[in-house]
């Protein structure tokens, strides 16, 4: 995904994305998520990549991968900063929509832990969870599109709603993507949040 540049003038330049990957290497996508071993190995790699490597001197915040620090209840200066380039591209993408006639709305996509907390500890291994908060994203996106005035629909409301329910997965265990039932219960909730702003009509 290319980000827009912004002008002095706060407009936002898109530039065209690259072409999509080839159909072999889809192919060869579907047979290792069919390979018990290569899930295996995957998982274990995650988990070591994951695991906080804490040197002399630095904190366990700091230690932690910086894709998850965003879940941070305190987060540091970077992801603040980071957050506040997403406002203006936001922003930038609402008045880029709006000057070609249509509507930009905002559909925020959850992390497998942030819908079922019994895969937080798995996630954050050997780190104090009293730090986390899954939900973080997850609100400051709804604080920001909120103040901009954008229409925003969370997933992981749906998907947490639908799991508690049903006691059901959402997630593949492979490589946490989306399963059939997360699948069917997102394009529900997506359909009903587009009928809701009055851009589809049942």
């Amino acid at each position: 995904v290319h980000a827009p540049q912004f002008g002095s003038d706060g407009s936002v330049h898109l530039t065209q994305p690259k072409q999509s990957h080839s159909k072999t290497y889809f192919t060869i996508k579907e047979i290792a998520k069919s390979s018990a071993l290569i899930r295996t190995i995957h998982k274990a790699y995650s988990t070591k990549k994951q695991t906080p490597l804490v040197p002399s001197g630095t904190s366990e915040a700091d230690a932690l991968p910086i894709e998850r620090q965003v879940y941070l209840r305190t987060p540091p200066s970077e992801i603040m900063y980071a957050w506040e380039t997403e406002k203006k591209l936001l922003a930038g993408f609402t008045q880029y929509a709006s000057t070609s006639g249509a509507r930009f709305l905002v559909v925020g996509i959850p992390e497998s832990f942030a819908v079922h907390p019994e895969l937080v500890e798995e996630s954050f291994p050997k780190f104090d969870l009293a730090l986390i908060d899954t939900l973080a994203p997850e609100n400051q996106l709804g604080e920001i599109s909120a103040q901009e005035n954008i229409p925003y629909l969370s997933l992981g409301k749906t998907l947490r709603d639908y799991a508690s329910t049903t006691g059901a997965k959402t997630f593949f265990p492979c490589d946490r993507h989306w399963n059939k039932e997360a699948h069917a219960k997102s394009a529900d909730a997506i359909f009903d949040f587009l009928a809701q702003s009055f851009l589809l009509t049942k």
